[in-house]
């Protein structure tokens, strides 16, 4: 080798390595693995398909083939999307409410769209009713801001028809997310229609994918019986109807022997859905429910004016709360008569609490039974007025001064009215059936009598006066309150 080629060798290598530095794009994609490898590198879109993502390894030089199933969910997820496997929107949900309503037997409740409040009244869209359900705003109890699927507002058709609108397709690309989405929804006419349009374009890396994609639209569309009864049975689930939805899940099977691969799919998501939601519904009655229970059995249990403290005290520590459990498992069991004893506890262990949930019962002016008095009685005898004398021979027999005495367990019990002894029964329940979440600490409301001074004052004749505990505190000055949630 002459010493010309020796010198020439390293710029050729050198010049080599320049063009293919800047022949590297400038954005490599990543394609981190359930397995810890990331493979960095050039996706081959010709190549990658719903089954697989095929990848040009920078590393290695050489082409790399994975299923999806190998790539991280996330990062599988948001790939399909820049190769167009996936669209983007294909799983967009809608802001919508949950509306809990006053019905003549209780409550009930609603998810939907608001599409306008006029004069005094909600309208709220959803795929339920043909048109919009009004609600009295009178009447609602609450209103809380949730996610919708698209199908649990509109129709089928209409579902496509918005989403034309919102993204009309330009180009071979677009028609495919289009069909993709239609195809999640179960609009398979439309993606078939959709699929077979992209399919025609020489142009487009994945009409092949389109053509196969058209192929199953048409399975499926045989199946278009099938799916229109799950798609019914979920429209039924919407408005909370459990017992014909759990119905028609069970016996689907033994209507149509001979579903399809995707109809018993589409079967099983609605069985998992179905579940999910069904436990989120009964967890977020279940809380509300049994307190109107327990509260409504107590003002039963101490209206009578001969109810007696200690009987009542043995059935809040020992019966309460089977009778009320039992109680809820029937107002549960109206709904869906399939709910267990255990079911009813465990929803009820699962109902929401929000950090802003808490909650407030007073034991009112049975507080002093719950937290002693610190203020001591006064001495009991009457202060001069500044005109008399002490010892004087005119002042004449002493000036009696009659005051109410402190309550004591039975005064107070005798004395307070039915509501005051529900007040105090709930909240003692709350604090001690270990049912609830409560904070360590007691809120404090000032008694209503004494303004928190725990005593009073009364003027007699002669200016004379007189100090007293407050006959509705005793001298405990507050009134306690429990938080809960």
């Amino acid at each position: 080798m002459t010493p010309s080629r020796l010198l020439f060798r390293p710029v050729v290598w050198l010049a080599l390595g320049a063009v293919v530095a800047t022949s590297t794009p400038a954005r490599a994609e990543r394609v981190p693995l359930k397995t810890g490898e990331t493979v960095l590198g050039k996706l081959i879109n010709e190549k990658s398909n719903e089954n697989v993502v095929v990848i040009e390894d920078y590393v290695s030089g050489g082409q790399r083939e994975f299923v999806w199933e190998a790539v991280s969910d996330e990062d599988a997820r948001r790939i399909k999307i820049i190769l167009g496997i996936l669209d983007s929107s294909a799983n967009e949900m809608v802001k919508g409410e949950l509306i809990v309503f006053r019905l003549n037997a209780g409550s009930g409740e609603v998810r939907g769209i608001v599409e306008k409040t006029e004069n005094g009244v909600i309208h709220l869209r959803n795929v339920s009713q043909k048109e919009p359900l009004r609600i009295a705003q009178t009447d609602v109890i609450s209103r809380e801001p949730i996610e919708l699927d698209p199908q649990d507002v509109w129709s089928l058709a209409e579902v496509v028809e918005r989403r034309l609108a919102a993204n009309p397709p330009q180009d071979a690309r677009s028609w495919m997310q289009h069909a993709q989405f239609c195809e999640r929804v179960g609009a398979y006419e439309q993606a078939k229609e959709a699929y077979d349009t992209v399919s025609t374009d020489e142009t487009f890396l994945q009409r092949e994918l389109a053509r196969t994609s058209s192929v199953r639209m048409a399975a499926l569309i045989a199946d278009k019986s099938s799916f229109e009864e799950l798609r019914d049975l979920r429209v039924s689930m919407g408005a909370n109807l459990w017992k014909k939805v759990r119905e028609g899940v069970e016996s689907f099977l033994t209507r149509h022997p001979e579903a399809s691969d995707p109809v018993k799919k589409k079967l099983e998501d609605l069985k998992v859905e179905f579940t999910k939601r069904r436990t989120t519904y009964f967890a977020g009655q279940a809380g509300a429910a049994l307190e109107k229970v327990v509260r409504r059995a107590i003002e039963l249990k101490v209206r009578p004016k001969d109810a007696v403290f200690n009987d009542v005290q043995a059935w809040i520590r020992k019966d309460v709360i089977e009778e009320s459990f039992e109680a809820l498992l029937k107002q549960l069991q109206a709904r869906d008569p399939a709910v267990t004893a255990e079911e009813t506890k465990s929803f009820f262990e699962a109902r929401p609490k929000k950090a802003n949930g808490w909650r407030r019962a007073s034991y009112d002016s049975g507080s002093f039974l719950i937290e002693p008095a610190k203020i001591k009685p006064p001495s009991g005898q009457p202060k001069q007025g500044p005109g008399t004398k002490k010892g004087s021979n005119n002042s004449g027999p002493a000036v009696v001064i009659p005051v109410p005495k402190p309550p004591t367990r039975d005064t107070w019990w005798e004395t307070a009215t039915g509501e005051i002894r529900t007040k105090f029964w709930w909240a003692t329940f709350v604090e001690k059936a270990a049912l609830y979440e409560t904070q360590p600490k007691h809120d404090r409301i000032a008694c209503t009598a004494c303004d928190a001074a725990g005593k009073l004052t009364k003027l007699g004749t002669a200016g004379a006066s007189l100090e007293y505990l407050c006959p509705r505190c005793g001298g405990s000055q507050y009134d306690q309150v429990v938080v809960y949630r």
